[in-house]
């Protein structure tokens, strides 16, 4: 309740003294809130990853772009078209914030470096959201998605 009191202030230019009075709250209560610090559960929370997937099927090349919740490996959102393009990224990221209650703000969004997420159409949506990027090196597997996966068993040897 302390980012709707707070968002309020910074989109509409709405005071927070008549928000917390509309909401039935204390000022007090908001200025003790909106200054607490996040709890390990909020802050395990606040990190994502995208990626895209072509999968080959008998009418052609499907592409799926998802996004998951890093802590919990949910999936939150998920797009499918025909061409991997920012559109379809854009997409999956805005299912993903409906899926949290749209908000998403101050959330860190882990990606590869495809021109899907380094494109100007899914920058804006990041903007749009709150959302900060976070693109992994390139050549490099262990800054991508893939690293997340349980590394392949080792063979014992007697």
């Amino acid at each position: 309740m302390a980012g709707v009191i707070s968002d309020n202030r910074t989109d509409h230019n709405i005071p927070h003294t008549v928000s917390c009075r509309a909401l039935g709250v204390s000022e007090s209560w908001f200025y003790k809130w909106r200054d607490r610090r996040p709890t390990r559960r909020e802050l395990r929370r606040q990190r994502l990853a995208g990626e895209i997937k072509e999968i080959f099927t008998e009418e052609g090349k499907l592409y799926l772009a998802t996004v998951i919740d890093l802590f919990s490996r949910r999936l939150l959102g998920y797009a499918m078209g025909a061409h991997h393009d920012a559109e379809l990224v854009v997409a999956a990221l805005n299912m993903a914030a409906a899926t949290r209650g749209g908000d998403v703000r101050g959330v860190i969004f882990h990606s590869d470096r495809g021109s899907e997420y380094g494109s100007r159409k899914f920058a804006r949506a990041c903007r749009r959201l709150g959302v900060t990027r976070s693109m992994g090196r390139p050549h490099n597997e262990l800054t991508t998605i893939g690293a997340s996966m349980p590394p392949p068993r080792a063979s014992s040897r007697y």
